[in-house]
């Protein structure tokens, strides 16, 4: 009985990491652990093999903003956990840039959801790469706000720069922040 638990318990999963994973097998891998419960639950562990692989933020990233809603979800947690544990061990400083620059195009975006999504990782992002000097990351922002002509911004926009502040002032725990006159 025990050994019969065990291999339909278990979902099959590589063990050897992987070197790169394209946008579709991420997506296919994704979608697969959302029809099966039992590899749903194993997530963690079957991303882990493609962690270090090349792509995989990015991609994961990107289909954090796919129009499925159980795909958007489980792509932006999945997302969130990995760049938070690993940010500086796996992300090279070119996927860093995409990665900031993909969120930052995505800014206009209408979703609640992802509205939120952005503002956490740009705020863990700015703390990680700014962590003495976040007013660069402010300057960054208000630097979008001025490039896209504040007349045409829409309200989207401003209020994910504003969630984006907000998480950006919590995680360089900084409560009574002081902007100097130089950012604004």
């Amino acid at each position: 009985k025990d050994d019969t638990k065990e291999t339909t318990a278990s979902p099959q999963v590589e063990s050897s990491p992987k070197k790169e994973i394209s946008y579709e097998e991420l997506s296919s891998l994704l979608q697969s652990m959302l029809k099966e419960q039992d590899k749903l639950s194993k997530g963690y562990d079957i991303l882990l093999v493609y962690e270090k692989a090349t792509n995989f933020y990015i991609n994961l990233l990107k289909l954090s903003f796919s129009s499925t809603d159980s795909l958007k979800k489980l792509s932006s947690s999945s997302f969130l956990t990995f760049i938070t544990k690993n940010y500086d061990k796996y992300v090279n400083n070119d996927e860093k840039l995409i990665i900031v620059s993909y969120l930052l195009d995505n800014l206009s975006t209408q979703d609640y959801y992802l509205k939120n999504f952005l503002a956490k990782v740009l705020g863990f992002i700015s703390a990680k790469e700014f962590p003495n000097c976040y007013e660069s990351f402010i300057k960054i922002l208000l630097n979008k706000l001025n490039s896209n002509n504040a007349s045409n911004m829409n309200e989207n926009e401003i209020d994910t720069i504003l969630r984006i502040l907000i998480c950006v002032l919590k995680e360089c725990d900084d409560s009574c922040a002081i902007i100097t006159c130089d950012v604004l």
